[in-house]
């Protein structure tokens, strides 16, 4: 998860210097190459089979003080990653949701986060944003669909 982590707070450094932070679902920061892609995919693949196989795993992973997966992917799920990373992020959470315990913090993370929008700011106009942003702008504009 290190590397996972090193690559977030990359993106939340230079998120935090860019100027215009509410378009970052539109223009990545930061480009990620083929190999570092390639990594971070692996290792969330192998902690999808994990927590899918065994829920001592599962629990574990997730109560790694070091580790926090759930913030991790949360995290970076916010930020401009390439589509196929988000929907690796969202394939490893589902796995961990698979435990109770797990699952009411993750939506509860889910609703803050508000990745589904479900709450309207009172007295602001409505604007997309989150994985609706995701579908409508970037993967129609793309033709790429990778869940």
């Amino acid at each position: 998860f290190n590397s996972l982590s090193q690559y977030y707070q990359g993106l939340r450094q230079e998120l935090a210097s860019s100027a215009d932070a509410r378009h970052v679902y539109r223009h990545p920061v930061r480009s990620i190459t083929v190999q570092e892609l390639d990594g971070l995919l692996t290792v969330l693949k192998l902690t999808e089979k994990i927590a899918e196989e065994d829920e001592n795993s599962r629990l574990a992973l997730c109560e790694h003080p070091h580790w926090m997966p759930t913030v991790l992917f949360f995290g970076l799920l916010q930020c401009p990653v390439p589509s196929e990373l988000k929907a690796a992020l969202m394939r490893a959470l589902a796995a961990l949701a698979k435990s109770p315990e797990i699952a009411a913090g993750l939506w509860q993370s889910l609703e803050v986060a508000q990745i589904l929008q479900t709450v309207q700011p009172s007295g602001q106009t409505v604007q997309a944003s989150g994985i609706q942003v995701e579908l409508e702008e970037l993967e129609a504009r793309g033709e790429e669909y990778p869940m």
